[in-house]
């Protein structure tokens, strides 16, 4: 049996070959792709990208059994659709993060955060793109979000990380089972599209209601 660990040396290697020969993008390459877009918008159309992906992964952790939802989702949602009425007025954003200020000053010290909550952290990662409106805190919007996707994958399949051959023609790794997940290219397809939205009409108020969904 041929060692393909030379041409493929890490799992992600592997995965991103495996989706490749199926058509399929490999998240962390469309993570990098984001970066660079985001990096030609300006700053509102930063803030729309992570706003759109804050509440997708809001709605991804709905989906998700009661014991695996975040405990604070529910707390999330009025911060999510005060910012989608109000971002595109001057000013309005600020104001909204204010209102909120001491929710997220909690759920910045809270455990959850340390266990990692895609949900809780793409929020955070909105909140810092409002204020700061840089790149960095938009792809972590981003790539949070696909997190959140994953979590759908890895609920739904169940699988077993270290059972799998090493060989780009075998059956598909876990690693590239979950990235191959609907919920994963989905999340992909949807901040592609978001992307392209913002890049050719901008932060409108009618690219604002067709990125809400």
């Amino acid at each position: 049996m041929a060692d393909h660990t030379k041409q493929y040396p890490t799992q992600g290697a592997l995965a991103r070959e495996q989706l490749r020969r199926r058509g399929l993008p490999y998240f962390r390459d469309v993570n990098e792709e984001v970066k660079t877009r985001l990096a030609r918008l300006p700053v509102p159309a930063r803030q729309a990208f992570s706003l759109a992906c804050a509440t997708r992964a809001l709605r991804m952790d709905e989906r998700l059994p009661p014991p695996l939802q975040s405990s604070h989702a529910a707390e999330l949602r009025p911060l999510l659709d005060a910012l989608w009425k109000g971002l595109g007025a001057e000013g309005e954003a600020a104001r909204v993060l204010g209102r909120f200020r001491p929710l997220l000053a909690r759920l910045q010290a809270s455990d959850e955060l340390t266990a990692a909550s895609p949900t809780l952290l793409t929020t955070l990662y909105l909140a810092d793109c409002c204020v700061r409106g840089d790149v960095a805190s938009a792809s972590g919007a981003g790539s949070t979000a696909v997190d959140a996707a994953f979590r759908i994958a890895d609920q739904e399949l169940q699988l077993d990380p270290n059972v799998f051959v090493w060989d780009p023609a075998a059956e598909p790794m876990p690693l590239a089972q979950e990235a191959m997940h609907p919920a994963v290219q989905g999340e992909l397809a949807e901040q592609r599209a978001a992307l392209a939205l913002l890049e050719s009409e901008g932060a409108t108020q009618e690219a604002l209601v067709r990125l809400r969904g």
